[in-house]
């Protein structure tokens, strides 16, 4: 005689349950979900024909005209990738300039080793509207840090452009565990 493990016993078990419930099934003539019957109300009974066109017609510039009655907001009609900032997100982001801190001495003879010195490049994203994190602060395109402007997102640098000289400045990821 075979001895069947542990694992064996349990499959052959739930074998057996699923042949006796189908089998079970079969026999009761239950072989799926029963119709349902609509019942309407004896007030309204369905029609036995179609109305007619110039009632439909009549029926959807009503609808037309109801929906444009209401003057709730509408969500628009067209999906936006979730994954892309919304167009407010990345204006404010535009709009807003990294102000040095207020005991710094604006120096006037700044190189760009300077700036790239001054500043770190953490992150950046990709997409319709890119974005970089410099100095742990977020930054879109066309946003100012210390008198330069982002002017490219690139997949592991950005380049930004003094304002007064116009000198681009590039600065690059660091390394993978370089803090």
């Amino acid at each position: 005689m075979i001895r069947l493990q542990r694992r064996h016993r349990l499959l052959l078990g739930a074998l057996v349950l699923a042949a006796t419930i189908w089998l079970f099934d079969r026999l009761s003539h239950g072989t799926g979900p029963q119709p349902a019957q609509a019942r309407g109300s004896a007030s309204a009974p369905m029609p036995a024909v179609l109305p007619d066109w110039g009632d439909v017609n009549a029926l959807v510039s009503r609808i037309v005209a109801l929906r444009g009655a209401d003057k709730a907001p509408r969500l628009p009609d067209s999906a936006r990738d979730v994954f892309q900032p919304s167009a407010l997100f990345t204006g404010l982001l535009a709009a807003a300039e990294v102000q040095p801190p207020a005991d710094a001495e604006p120096s006037r003879e700044k190189s760009p080793v300077d700036f790239a010195a001054r500043h770190r490049l953490s992150a950046t994203v990709l997409g319709a509207e890119p974005l970089a994190v410099v100095d742990d602060i977020v930054v879109g395109l066309g946003a100012v840090v210390d008198g330069h402007t982002l002017v490219a997102v690139e997949r592991d640098a950005v380049v930004f452009e003094e304002q007064a000289t116009g000198a681009q400045v590039r600065l690059t990821l660091p390394a993978p565990g370089v803090p």
